[in-house]
């Protein structure tokens, strides 16, 4: 559905109005106040369902199937989006978010400033997107929530198969999700995922070579000297009060998910902890 500016200016086109003939002024005023009164009387109250064809119905019928863990608000938008631009906004801007901390997000100004960000990436590909800064700022913050309530994680995971070392560790990450809505078990499972793909990052004591053309190395977790690069990591991670003091913490997370990666290696996820002094489950 177009926006009212959009939708005088079809009209003027379709009409072949001349809005700069001085001779014909009144005219034009008279001629674009029906067009403002016919797009609050009748067009915007055809739904956008009603402007298509059956076959794109059911294109967007699959995608409210999408984009359901959304909210009602941003679903709506998303879907005006598809049917007037035929752009996927949702994945779109998941493409472009490149803050590796965007899961620790908790503050407004963070995540308007990320949808500047997300636009300046976008706004060739989607012009229109200059006139829904506010739905695009409402749209980043509610993709962190699905991200967080519906992370990757959680695929698999059963009752008997959840992360727990001891009680400390867990009150940390229940709080944390309680008082402030960041999953850092996601943010760590993320982080794990995007670090083991990336090998030309790895210290060269971290890695073992493999001989395989697309797998030249795999990651040596059993070297403890500063492992998933964390002494960078901490000193770049945000300095919010859940992070403050919890770096080995942080690392701990990353071994959970490391030793997953490796074939559930538990005999070495028991030796880690007991180095640590860590109770073992």
């Amino acid at each position: 559905m177009l926006g009212l500016s959009e939708y005088i200016q079809q009209r003027i086109s379709e009409d072949a109005i001349n809005e700069r003939d001085r001779l014909k002024r009144l005219d034009n005023v008279k001629i674009c106040t029906n067009y403002v009164l016919d797009y609050f009387t009748s067009y915007i109250d055809i739904s956008p369902e009603e402007e298509i064809t059956a076959e794109k119905k059911k294109k967007i019928e699959r995608y409210k199937k999408y984009i359901r863990k959304y909210s009602d608000e941003i679903i709506e938008w998303l879907v005006q989006d598809y049917v007037n631009y035929g752009r996927h906004v949702d994945r779109l801007v998941a493409h472009v978010i490149g803050d590796p901390f965007f899961l620790l997000y908790t503050e407004d100004h963070e995540f308007r400033s990320l949808s500047y960000k997300v636009y300046a990436a976008l706004s060739k590909r989607c012009p229109f997107l200059s006139e829904q800064s506010e739905m695009l700022f409402r749209f980043v913050k509610d993709y962190h929530r699905v991200c967080t309530e519906h992370g990757e994680r959680r695929i698999g995971e059963s009752f008997h198969n959840k992360f727990f070392v001891n009680t400390e560790i867990d009150n940390w990450i229940t709080e944390t999700f309680c008082e402030c809505h960041v999953d850092l078990l996601e943010f760590a499972y993320q982080y794990i995922k995007s670090f083991f793909n990336s090998y030309d990052n790895w210290p060269a004591n971290h890695r073992i070579a493999t001989g395989q053309k697309y797998f030249p190395y795999k990651y040596n977790y059993k070297n403890l000297d500063n492992l998933f690069n964390i002494d960078q990591l901490y000193r770049n991670i945000p300095k919010k009060k859940f992070i403050r003091g919890k770096k080995q913490e942080l690392e701990v997370l990353m071994m959970y998910y490391c030793k997953q990666q490796h074939g559930h290696d538990n005999e070495f996820w028991r030796f880690y902890l007991k180095e640590l002094g860590l109770e073992v489950k």
